[in-house]
């Protein structure tokens, strides 16, 4: 009799933490990537507080969604206690904190606009998931400046990472209109892809940064050893190995500054 009760409380807690993360998987490269570059670009404990309150804003606003506002709550208190901690390690501790007002509003404004629709379900879907695509790496590169990294810099790999995501965007989304019901690749997607691509090879040059320009070929190549998606059953295979290969090119892109 005793273990059913005590069950209760545990599955409880166990169902509000799940609230903290999002449904759509994306979101995880779209947020981590440009917190490992911030962190690589600029190793130090200011950043890795600084990431670490990012995330867990990240995951108040996946429980807001969910209108499930103790995880909400909790998270935010995280949240705020990790970014103030973050501040005696800063070297721009005002730009953090303009960092960390802007990612609030813009979370509350995101939320509210697109109600507790998730995915494709949100009316102009791809509208926000490039605004968080690239809120997020500002977020990024405004972290290793504020760490310490020169603007150039930091700006430089933000745009390498901004190109990938932009670009695994259109791919991804094309593989998986192939197999999975009401899904449609994103048609306006390779000019996008083409003008960040150029955008990223001529930053390259600029800065005498040649593994950044190779950012964008590295892409080529994940799609070309990729195996295309025949069935559902190859969506998850299909996000979880862009994952993997979102940290290969943010290591490249960070190495190529460094």
């Amino acid at each position: 009799m005793i273990v059913p009760h005590l069950s209760v409380p545990s599955r409880s807690r166990a169902v509000a933490a799940r609230a903290l993360f999002p449904r759509e998987h994306g979101l995880w490269c779209w947020v981590a990537a440009p917190l490992v570059g911030a962190a690589l670009l600029a190793p130090s404990i200011g950043s890795t507080l600084a990431a670490l309150s990012v995330l867990a804003l990240f995951g108040a606003g996946n429980a807001a969604r969910a209108s499930a506002w103790g995880p909400a709550s909790a998270a935010t208190a995280t949240s705020a206690a990790l970014g103030i901690g973050a501040l005696p390690f800063l070297y721009a501790p005002g730009l953090w904190i303009l960092t960390l007002a802007l990612l609030v509003v813009g979370g509350a404004v995101t939320i509210e606009s697109a109600g507790r629709a998730v995915g494709r379900k949100v009316e102009d879907h791809t509208r926000y998931e490039l605004g968080a695509i690239g809120g997020f790496v500002g977020v990024g590169a405004a972290i290793a400046v504020a760490a310490g990294t020169p603007v150039a810099v930091a700006a430089a790999v933000g745009l390498a990472l901004l190109t990938w995501q932009v670009t695994g965007l259109w791919w991804v989304r094309g593989q998986l209109a192939r197999v999975l019901t009401g899904r449609e690749p994103w048609r306006a997607g390779a000019p996008v892809v083409a003008a960040l691509t150029v955008g990223i090879i001529v930053t390259a040059f600029l800065i005498d940064a040649p593994l950044l320009g190779a950012v964008p070929a590295l892409y080529a190549v994940r799609a070309r050893l990729t195996r295309p998606a025949t069935s559902g059953r190859d969506a998850r295979r299909i996000g979880l190995s862009e994952a993997g290969w979102t940290v290969a090119a943010t290591v490249i892109a960070a190495m190529g500054v460094l």
